[in-house]
Order: structure tokens, then sequence, then C-alpha cells
């Protein structure tokens, strides 16, 4: 249950640990060590103890081509099992200077800013090989460990729901979610110690109002208390002090996601995105616009529904909805158009040709029915409904 781990001794056999443990990220982002026979052959050094042999035969390499990105990872591979973090940095960040594929530099960067408490350096790190492999479920778990260090359990909760979601199954995510719902239910029944803190927060605000820890307590307080309202309004007041930070954003996110104000989330998700948000914001945009639509589904999401089809042809939830819309509003034309362009985007199927067909017989097309009822009936000559 969110127990704390020294990534760095946990990393040091990643080069072979990475491919036997996750054999689909393999696939996904490759490794150059098992393509590389001198490498491979240093981290067998490495792997038995061997470390002061295997930098030697580094040391020789990198004078021969200082820019060998295998060699700067396993150099700073040997300062990160040192503990010479610095140096460790220094050579990994090289590393991908001249290969910015390579995963073992990046996942040795994740230990590397661990153990330094450069958390959100950590989490970059973190994103960017979910880039790569968005379902490796160690991952999510250390990233949600970062941001409950860093204090921002909005982020840390919202996280461990997602992957959840992916995971229903997995016994460890559900132990963490019961051990934090346990933990959040004792928390609040002592009240009278949250409001101390929330109190003590306010006075750290207004006296060091360029303070971030401050506003990540507050609000987190404010969470366990269920006082959405308040913890929005301070996210913002930090979002005053510090714009478009990405903690403070996720976090805005997470709470009106909790209570369900999609539209303010588009709102502010486009906004950012005008701003020079990163690109992760874009899938976010995608997800809560797919939200607000099922949200709306009783106040005309039409239009949200469109916007989602537009962007995604091959969604069957935004074709199924303007197309049934269409229909009843009958917009037969429209309603062609937007199988044909559904069609091309997931290909043919008996389904989308019977629906083509029941379109023009609504419209009284006799001579398109009566063709396409002979294509049809050549296609699928078992359809005893096409002989009638």
């Amino acid at each position: 249950m969110f127990k704390k781990f020294t990534y760095a001794s946990l990393f040091i056999g990643v080069s072979g640990a990475l491919l036997l443990a996750n054999p689909s990220y393999a696939q996904r982002a490759g490794t150059t060590i098992e393509r590389n026979k001198d490498a491979n052959e240093i981290n067998e050094l490495y792997s038995q103890g061997k470390w002061e042999e295997g930098k030697k035969k580094v040391d020789e390499f990198l004078q021969k081509n200082p820019k060998d990105s295998d060699m700067r990872m396993l150099l700073g591979k040997y300062y990160l099992h040192r503990q010479q973090y610095d140096k460790a940095r220094y050579e990994l960040v090289k590393s991908l200077e001249y290969a910015p594929a390579n995963v073992e530099s990046k996942h040795m960067l994740v230990a590397v800013e661990t153990e330094t408490q450069r958390y959100s350096s950590a989490i970059c790190y973190i994103n960017e090989l979910l880039e790569v492999n968005p379902y490796w479920k160690g991952l999510w778990r250390k990233k949600i460990e970062l941001y409950r260090t860093m204090g921002n359990q909005v982020e840390a909760d919202r996280l461990l729901k997602r992957i959840a979601q992916i995971y229903p199954e997995d016994n460890e995510l559900k132990s963490d979610q019961n051990y934090l719902l346990e933990k959040r239910s004792a928390e609040i029944k002592k009240s009278g110690k949250l409001d101390q803190s929330i109190e003590m927060g306010k006075k750290l605000i207004e006296d060091q109002p360029r303070k971030q820890d401050s506003y990540f307590s507050i609000i987190d307080n404010y969470i366990k208390a269920g006082d959405f309202n308040n913890a929005l309004i301070y996210t913002e007041r930090a979002l005053n002090q510090f714009p478009r930070d990405a903690a403070f954003v996720q976090m805005k996110i997470a709470i009106l996601e909790h209570q369900q104000r999609y539209p303010e989330i588009l709102t502010f998700l486009d906004d950012q995105l005008k701003h020079g948000g990163s690109g992760s914001l874009r899938s976010q945009y995608n997800y809560f616009l797919l939200e607000a639509a099922r949200s709306a589904k009783n106040n005309d999401p039409a239009s949200l529904y469109g916007k989602i089809f537009d962007g995604a042809p091959g969604n069957k939830e935004a074709f199924d909805y303007v197309y049934n819309d269409l229909i009843a509003k009958e917009q037969y034309e429209g309603a062609i158009v937007a199988l044909s362009k559904h069609r091309r985007s997931v290909g043919g199927s008996k389904e989308l040709d019977m629906r083509e067909l029941a379109v023009y017989k609504r419209m009284g097309n006799q001579a398109k029915v009566s063709t396409l009822t002979k294509t049809y009936f050549a296609k699928y000559p078992d359809d005893t409904d096409l002989r009638e």
C-alpha cells in the first residue's frame, strides 16, 4: 500500500529485467544494448558485480567515440550504482542527446531524479516512457507515489482511479484504493485537527504567497474535508501565482472532474492549449469532450458528439449518435455522408451495408434500393430479408 522504495537500487538491473518483465514494451520501445555486443558485455560485467572492470571498458570506448549513446548510458548506470547522482544525470542526459529514444537512460533518469528529490523532473521522464507504453502498470504506480511524495494527493488519487479502471481485477490496486478510503475516513473524523491545518495553511499563504508547498497542503486539506469549492478557490489562487504550472493545472482538472463540471474543464483546457500547453493536454481535451457528451445525453449532446465524430470518424459511439440523430430528424443525405465517412475509417461491414440500404428505403429512392439489394444479395446470399 503506497510502499516507499529506493528506485535507484531497484533499477540497477534494468537493462536485462526491462525486456524480460515486459516483452510488449520491448517490442514497442526496443533497446540498443541487445543490438550492441560491446554494451551487452559491459552490462553483463555490471550484473556480475564487476563494476570497475566494466567502467574501464566504457572509458576506453568513449575515448574512441564520445558520442556513443549506449556507452554514455552505461557510464551513467555506473555512477547511479555508486550513488554519484550528478555525474549519473550528466551522462544519462548526454546519452539521450545522442539517442533520444534510449529507454534505459530515461528509466535511470527517473531513478536519479527520485533519489535527488527532483520529483517533477522524474515525472516528466515517466511521462515520456508512458508515451511508448501507456499500459505499464509499474510506471503508473511510481508516478502516483511521486505525486503523493510531492503532496499532490488530488492528482495521485485521480491517477489511481484511472489505472484501477484499466486493471479492474488487480488486487494490488484494489488494496491501494481501500487503504486510501480508510485513510481519508480516519483523517476526516479528526476534523478539529484538519481545521487547524487549514487555518495554518491560510496564514502561510498570506505570509509567503510564492511558496508552492503551502498551496498543495491547503488544497489537499480541503479535499480531505470534502470541501471541493474551497479547494478549487485555492487552486485558482495558485494558478494566479504560478500560471501554466503543470501540477496546479492537473489539480484544477481533477477537482472539476470530481464535480463533473465538464464544460468548465473544456474551456480551461482550450485556454491552456491556446497558450502553449503541453501536447498531453490535447488527449485530455478529447477525453473530457467525450465525457461531456456522455454527461449531456439528456441535454442535446448532438453538437458534442458531432465534434467528436469530426475528429475521430472511427468512434462508434459518436457515429451511432450522429447517425441516429440525423435519421430522427429525417436528414437522410447527412446520414449517408456520416455513414460513408465512418465506413472509410473502420472498413465495410454488413451492419453498415444494411444501414445504408435502410436509409435509401426511407428516402423512397427505389432505383438505389434495387441496385443495393442486388449488390448485397450477391454479397450476403443467405440473408432471407434481402431475398424478399
